[in-house]
């Protein structure tokens, strides 16, 4: 979808004028194979989170818990947040799939104990 978007940002901007950068797999100045393993990672994430509560809004509000987490902490000087966090090792950006890999299965583990819970509940009522 990156690159999709990029490539319309590039087509709208030439139609009004606007220079727009070359379009890519990832946002400029991003890697985009590292771009990609994020986006694999996030996408598991709100699958799960989805598919374990089976509600869309579960996916929305970690969708929004995720960019104010990234954004505030990652890039909050650029965007005047108020704070901001320095990466001093530049393996520490690691660390967001890492945490997108524990919301998963957080999301999966709550999810299957729902379910037995479930399975679980008219099998004692019966009895």
């Amino acid at each position: 979808m990156p690159g999709a978007a990029s490539v319309i940002q590039a087509l709208l901007s030439g139609l009004i004028g606007v220079s727009a950068p070359t379009p890519g797999l990832a946002p400029p100045g991003e890697d985009a194979i590292s771009y990609l393993i994020l986006l694999t990672f996030f996408s598991f994430t709100l699958v799960a989170a989805r598919t374990s509560t089976g509600s869309l809004y579960a996916s929305i509000a970690t969708h929004l818990t995720f960019l104010t987490v990234n954004r505030l902490t990652l890039l909050g000087g650029d965007r005047d947040s108020g704070w901001s966090a320095e990466l001093t090792a530049p393996d520490a950006i690691l660390l967001i799939p890492g945490y997108l890999l524990l919301a998963a299965i957080i999301y999966r583990w709550s999810g299957s104990r729902r379910e037995s819970r479930r399975a679980a509940a008219p099998a004692s009522s019966a009895a």
